[in-house]
């Protein structure tokens, strides 16, 4: 990051009001998330169930802007929190609900260029709820405990270059499996690769609707 040599300027693809955002597994929470001060985790970025459970430093992603996440594994976990307290709601790396972009200005979540970003572990790895342009690509998403991937009654995702694998290994709430896509609706998937997710059979834990891969 800062004083790397190999990069002399960060890259941002944001245009007009589009902002970039920086995530790095050495980074820190209380950074300002720029390339050279990234965050460590989504917190200051995620969506919350109630603002009292937001940071001090949290903003609003909105259309246009750039979420990138630099190489190294990621395995900090949020919690949008729920009824019962900030801690509620499930465990994401990355949680995103309401809100969100166009189809002609979506909000990127993506590695960042040259780097090998994975999300190892959690509840789920990335969740895309009740939300609508998105586009997300380069990131491997591994041994979460659920969903690798879970995208609900959300419009306008294009998903590629990723690589989801060795998720779903327990049986939780929540139709584990490598990717759920559920209540959406010009969803796209190209370019991916799933392997040894598990997809668990309707006799043990009832799946309901939806595609799994």
């Amino acid at each position: 990051l800062a004083g790397d040599s190999a990069q002399a300027a960060a890259i941002c693809e944001a245009a007009g009001t589009g902002a970039c955002y920086y995530i790095s597994p050495t980074g820190s929470d209380s950074n300002s998330g720029a390339y050279d001060a990234p965050w460590k985790s989504f917190a200051n970025i995620t969506s919350y169930y109630q603002d009292s459970f937001k940071s001090a430093g949290w903003k609003a992603v909105k259309a246009g802007d750039y979420i990138y996440v630099l190489g190294g594994t990621h395995n900090t976990v949020v919690h949008p929190g729920s009824g019962t307290g900030p801690q509620g709601g499930g465990a994401y790396i990355a949680y995103f609900r309401f809100g969100g972009g166009t189809a002609a200005n979506p909000i990127h979540l993506k590695a960042y260029p040259g780097t090998k970003p994975i999300f190892d572990g959690a509840g789920t790895g990335i969740d895309l709820s009740q939300t609508s342009g998105w586009v997300v690509s380069g990131i491997e998403v591994r041994n979460a405990a659920g969903a690798g991937i879970n995208i609900g009654e959300t419009t306008n995702v294009e998903i590629f270059d990723m690589f989801i694998h060795d998720n779903a290994s327990k049986v939780v709430e929540g139709n584990p499996t490598g990717l759920m896509i559920n209540g959406a609706g010009a969803i796209t998937v190209h370019h991916c690769t799933f392997q040894d997710n598990m997809e668990i059979p309707a006799n043990v834990f009832p799946r309901g609707t939806g595609t799994h891969l």
